[in-house]
């Protein structure tokens, strides 16, 4: 019985194992050839993912070297200049100032517009007074002259100092230049300095009284040195705008 039972299981057994529900894995179904190609893309795909990986870390490590140089530079050079004797400085301060002298002079002769003449149409034209007490940031409403009180605030200052009546254009540019000069030496800017910025308000005091308001009330005296030493460039272009504006409308001679 026990023999006759194990042949039926024997002829049995290649159909068991035909009907199974085993799957063998896709590797396994690969030839030799097939899996060798298998691991050599993987190798190349990790291989190629590696040399990105690398290829960010050396940009990474380079712009972070150029920081700290440029960071190590800008340090040393404060530092040479903080222990620099009075003579170095006031060569440095002599050869910034010339540099600030042959470029405002430049743009003088070269491509500076000419004053504003008065128009027939003046009702486009803003009301100088308002723009004197309201308009202290509205600065790009005149982008010609925004731009020129960012990148000459000297030769701006003069130009409407000369609009206004006040002093000839050459005297406003040697009043700046000196002044400038005077800011090198006391180891400020050239541009912006102690006495360029008693220069600027003392005449913007002036204009103040020229266009009927109170120069040296509280409130205004208040409001000009916080508007000169904050935004001085705000303040040179609004001026700039007042005396166009002026000029405009026919309300200001030469």
């Amino acid at each position: 019985m026990a023999v006759a039972l194990l042949l039926v299981l024997t002829a049995l057994a290649p159909s068991l194992v035909a009907s199974s529900d085993y799957h063998p894995s896709d590797t396994q179904c690969l030839s030799g050839e097939d899996l060798g190609s298998l691991i050599q893309i993987h190798k190349t795909a990790d291989a190629s993912t590696a040399k990105k990986q690398v290829g960010a870390e050396d940009v990474s490590a380079v712009m972070l070297d150029f920081s700290h140089k440029m960071l190590s530079a800008t340090s040393d050079g404060l530092q040479t200049y903080g222990a620099s004797s009075f003579r170095q400085r006031v060569l440095i301060a002599c050869i910034s100032w010339l540099i600030y002298v042959v470029f405002a002079l430049l743009v003088w002769s070269l491509i500076y517009p000419p004053a504003p003449e008065p128009l027939a149409n003046t009702g486009d034209v803003e009301d100088p007074v308002q723009t004197f007490q309201q308009g202290h940031f509205q600065c790009l409403q005149r982008t010609d002259i925004c731009l020129c009180a960012c990148f000459c605030p000297g030769l701006r200052w003069a130009d409407t100092m000369s609009l206004a009546g006040f002093l000839k254009i050459s005297t406003g540019l040697t009043l700046v230049f000196f002044c400038a000069l005077l800011n090198g030496f006391v180891n400020t800017t050239f541009a912006l300095g102690p006495f360029t910025y008693l220069l600027a308000l003392f005449y913007r005091l002036k204009l103040r009284e020229q266009f009927g308001d109170d120069p040296w009330s509280l409130h205004s005296i208040s409001v000009d040195v916080v508007y000169l030493l904050f935004c001085p460039w705000c303040a040179l272009s609004q001026e700039a705008r007042v005396v166009t504006n002026a000029r405009q409308k026919g309300t200001l001679s030469m």
